[in-house]
């Protein structure tokens, strides 16, 4: 149910939409993202999941096997509410959670290129 919080974080590069792409699921586009990051137990327990360092729940597996095409295509199979949730959810990595937002990038784009356009896009 949390999903929508970590399918956040699979667009974390630049957002493009094509229109005749398909979109992944916005069957959590309504999730409480604010919620989410203010809980540490669920955040701990996503970012373990996305980074290998622990179990995933079924909604955990279903968003990591999604990072890797969300940052390749600049989230292009996102849905508007997504993009608008990514952003969020970057900004509060990138100025409360560094490290883990290091990790992150480090695993998923490790010439920083797609993570770093992000970056300029939210002007942090």
């Amino acid at each position: 149910m949390k999903v929508v919080f970590l399918f956040a974080i699979l667009s974390v590069s630049t957002y493009m939409c094509y229109a005749d792409e398909e979109k992944y699921t916005a069957a959590w586009d309504n999730i409480n993202i604010d919620e989410v990051m203010n809980n540490e137990r669920l955040m701990k327990q996503y970012m373990d999941c996305i980074l290998d360092k622990g179990p995933c729940s079924p909604d955990g597996k279903e968003l990591k096997k999604h990072i890797p095409d969300a940052v390749k295509t600049k989230c292009a199979k996102c849905t508007d509410k997504q993009k608008e949730g990514a952003k969020k959810v970057i900004r509060h990595l990138i100025e409360k959670r560094p490290n883990d937002w290091e990790q992150l990038k480090k695993k998923f784009d490790p010439t920083g290129e797609a993570f770093d356009a992000y970056k300029k896009e939210l002007n942090l």
